[in-house]
């Protein structure tokens, strides 16, 4: 089977492609670090995998925007963005003294 031509769901940003062998649509969304992530639609019709592409992309903005990350968490993704979070409160008038023992236990462990 032939390499399937990339199908663009939003230029530069989403596209759609197919594996070889395979019957399914998959996405490559650029993420805001300027990463291609890529994921599988599960989905068999153009249509339907151009949806889910969408949502799959909208959703990887949604988590950047919220200092999520974009990918699947890993521990020491989520607990970098905890500390920046505890980081970002001591700038305001929100520090609380014990988010330096929060922080320093997410270092440790």
């Amino acid at each position: 089977m032939k390499k399937s031509q990339p199908t663009p769901v939003i230029p530069k940003k989403c596209v759609l492609y197919k594996q070889p062998r395979s019957s399914k649509w998959y996405c490559r969304i650029k993420l805001e670090t300027g990463e291609w992530y890529r994921a599988a639609t599960r989905c068999d019709d153009l249509e339907e995998a151009t949806t889910k592409a969408l949502e799959l992309y909208y959703e990887a903005r949604i988590k950047s925007k919220n200092n999520i990350p974009q990918t699947t968490p890993s521990f020491s993704s989520v607990a970098k963005s905890v500390i920046i979070m505890l980081a970002e409160t001591k700038q305001n008038n929100e520090w609380k003294s014990v988010y330096s023992s929060y922080i320093q236990v997410i270092n440790k462990y």
